[in-house]
């Protein structure tokens, strides 16, 4: 919850998408090289299990710094109605109190 004002949603899609932008497309098959005799994909990044505890602690400084700058949404009546999930100006507005 302390993460949802870094997201924007989209009420014609229905997606949330990340404020820096849309992550690598999915695979496709013309991602994959079978040039060598083991196949590989062009981006499934690897990491060695060494990486794991750096993470967390992105991770950990992440939520920490979370200042909750939400933009404010405006969406219709209609879909208010429907509405059941929170949106980020009131995740930002909850986390100040």
């Amino acid at each position: 919850w302390r993460l949802l004002p870094d997201y924007r949603f989209d009420p014609l899609s229905g997606l949330w998408r990340h404020r820096a932008g849309a992550p690598e497309p999915p695979l496709s098959l013309r991602d994959i090289n079978y040039s060598e005799a083991t196949p590989h994909s062009a981006h499934r990044h690897r990491e060695p299990e060494s990486a794991l505890s750096g993470y967390l602690t992105q991770a950990r400084e992440i939520l920490n710094s979370s200042k909750g700058h939400a933009e404010t949404m405006e969406l219709s009546p209609d879909f208010e109605h429907l509405r059941w999930f929170w949106l980020p100006q009131e995740i930002a507005a909850s986390s100040t109190r």
